[in-house]
């Protein structure tokens, strides 16, 4: 399993205090220190590239790629459909081409893996709001449906409420 150790020495000046310090040459010093295991999957020594494992390129791997890729390996080394005698390295094989897929085909997961791998330039900010965009953007897609369905039947959700309640 892959290991990156990093860690970091800030070395800070004290808060301003208003009376005087007998030695206000001392520092305070911060250090944190931070492990992160590689988001490849461990299976015995080897940890595998999820993009060599599905045969795809990681600069332009895109999901319609991705979803092929899974798809044609998956029939190839699924347990029901291999030889017999290969049963255990097909099992182990599928259940390592699932967690590729997973990993790729989500964008949030797919991010921290190229993270991970050293594909995204690790002076960068991990950017973690594509979740929350797509949230908002689902949101929005929700209502714009929501006001074309009160569009269409002329009366507001309150009117239908209490014709309802009015029926009851």
């Amino acid at each position: 399993m892959d290991i990156s150790l990093t860690s970091r020495l800030n070395t800070v000046k004290p808060p301003i205090i208003r009376r005087p310090l007998a030695d206000n040459h001392r520092r305070f010093v911060s250090v944190s220190c931070s492990a992160r295991s590689a988001a490849r999957l461990a299976c015995g020594n080897e940890s595998p590239d999820y993009y060599k494992l599905l045969h795809l390129s990681p600069d332009n791997a895109g999901v319609d790629e991705i979803k092929r890729a899974y798809r044609r390996m998956s029939l190839q080394y699924h347990p029901d459909v291999c030889d017999p005698s290969m049963k255990e390295e097909s099992t182990r094989m599928f259940v390592q081409l699932n967690a590729a897929y997973k990993t790729l085909s989500d964008p949030v997961l797919r991010m921290h893996y190229d993270y991970d791998l050293g594909l995204i330039d690790f002076r960068q900010p991990l950017r973690t709001d594509t979740t929350t965009k797509i949230w908002e953007n689902q949101i929005t897609g929700l209502k714009r449906r929501s006001d074309y369905r009160m569009a269409q039947q002329g009366i507001t959700w309150g009117s239908r409420m209490r014709a309802r309640n009015i029926q009851k």
